[in-house]
């Protein structure tokens, strides 16, 4: 599984809290769009039922009056008192209710005055049964004419009051029911998200761990790898001591030996075979010294310790080896140059070792900016599925192309491997600090004697 980058992580991250709070200022504005809704729900329901209350007020009256004039009992006439004060009390209501309502507060102002005419008709209906005259019957019949028609009136204008807040309530309904589903779409996807995001950061966090305790593994790998390279690394210069300059040592001890016990023999021989032992000990000595460190990096920089390592290494391992880097090759800090060296060293030891290769490419470049080291190979590569786990989870290749790549990375450069059936490509690029260049010393370079390989300068 390819790792996700730290950066990569924040902006999801930030990407998500973003929609969290467009969710939270989305989730309160449908909130409050639904309670306002609501709000306007009841305000009708509440206008309807004033609407109901004063027609029933009205038709209380009308009742009332009607059963005092047909049977003259008193009883009747507190109802009518109730109703007939309770009606301006209802239009009123009704008044203040529309405020936000200028169509309706027109119709409760044109109601008005209908309804005081018609209680004033329905009081003097009552006062005249109360009189019960002579002629009390045709008057009583014009007045319920005169209020029949008002009756009629009044009702055609509650019943366009009535419909427009039955109009309305329907409206407003609709509205607060898709305000609602609206609301639990948003605390759903709110809901979800959060999900989404725990999960995302569980995952996260499992897929890191993971990469982890791999990463762990690698490097107790890498560390058993390394201690047995040391201690591989220990025998093979005790070997090379015991076998080169031990030899040569014991040689000279027993000449001196012999000199010392026969002075009178001829000692001419004996003195310049001892300084040709002693010559080649100093010289295995440098050789072995320079292997593990080469003055010419310190004092002359990685090209000229480059040429001199490429040289013994066709020496001794007969693979004809191209060089080229530019005549002019600048210096650059210590620990740059030795990261490129020991890079230089660990992939001519795996071209010798593992590649079967036998010719190899060396090229290195040198930029304002950056340094650049391209080692190419003619072997039989690297296979596909030991490459991708080494890009993976840097294991798998070995504690060499480990080590070059903490070495790159703590630097701040690049490592790029690139294999074929017949062919290995690995791509250096390390970056160099701006004002490090350095000047080499002003000395004799060592000269390198001899060489089956070609090292060539360029003028890049």
């Amino acid at each position: 599984m390819r790792r996700i980058s730290g950066r990569t992580l924040w902006l999801i991250f930030s990407c998500a809290v973003i929609v969290l709070v467009v969710i939270a200022v989305t989730g309160d504005f449908v909130t409050e769009r639904y309670a306002s809704s609501e709000d306007w729900v009841s305000h009708t329901m509440q206008v309807s039922t004033w609407l109901i209350r004063l027609r029933s007020d009205i038709a209380s009256a009308e009742a009332a009056r009607l059963a005092f004039v047909s049977s003259r009992d008193p009883v009747e006439l507190p109802l009518f008192e109730e109703s007939s004060h309770r009606i301006p009390v209802d239009l009123s209501t009704l008044h203040n209710l529309n405020d936000d309502n200028r169509t309706q507060q027109e119709r409760i102002e044109r109601l008005r005055p209908l309804i005081e005419e018609r209680l004033g008709l329905l009081t003097e209906s009552i006062n005249l049964a109360k009189r019960n005259s002579a002629g009390e019957p045709v008057e009583q019949q014009k007045l319920t004419m005169s209020g029949a028609g008002l009756t009629k009136q009044m009702q055609a204008i509650l019943d366009q009051a009535q419909s427009e807040e039955t109009l309305l309530l329907h409206q407003r309904e609709s509205i607060s029911d898709k305000t609602y589903r609206w609301e639990r779409i948003v605390l759903a996807g709110a809901f979800l998200l959060t999900i989404f995001i725990l999960a995302s950061t569980f995952w996260t966090l499992l897929m890191e761990l993971k990469e982890r305790r791999q990463a762990e593994g690698v490097v107790r790998r890498l560390s058993g790898r390394l201690l047995k390279i040391q201690d591989e690394e220990r025998r093979r210069i005790a070997r090379e001591l015991h076998d080169s300059l031990g030899q040569l040592l014991s040689s000279l001890k027993m000449n001196l030996d012999h000199m010392f016990s026969h002075p009178a023999m001829a000692q001419g021989e004996l003195m310049e075979a001892s300084i040709d032992l002693a010559q080649q000990s100093i010289n295995e000595t440098r050789t072995l010294s320079y292997l593990l460190h080469p003055p010419l990096l310190d004092e002359f920089g990685f090209a000229s310790a480059a040429k001199w390592y490429i040289d013994g290494f066709v020496k001794r391992s007969k693979i004809d080896v191209k060089f080229e880097i530019a005549k002019h090759f600048e210096r650059m800090p210590d620990e740059i140059e030795l990261a490129l060296f020991r890079i230089l060293q660990e992939s001519l030891t795996n071209i010798h070792r593992h590649a079967e290769s036998s010719t190899a490419e060396i090229a290195a470049e040198r930029t304002p900016s950056d340094v650049m080291l391209r080692i190419v190979d003619h072997g039989k590569g690297i296979p596909t599925e030991i490459l991708e786990k080494f890009r993976r989870t840097r294991g798998g290749v070995g504690v060499g192309l480990a080590g070059m790549r903490e070495r790159i990375e703590e630097l701040g450069g690049k490592l790029d491997i690139r294999s074929e059936e017949h062919k290995t490509v690995l791509d250096v690029i390390i970056p160099v600090p701006e004002q490090s260049h350095r000047s080499p010393k002003i000395q004799t370079p060592l000269q390198v004697q001899g060489t089956s390989g070609r090292v060539a300068t360029t003028s890049r």
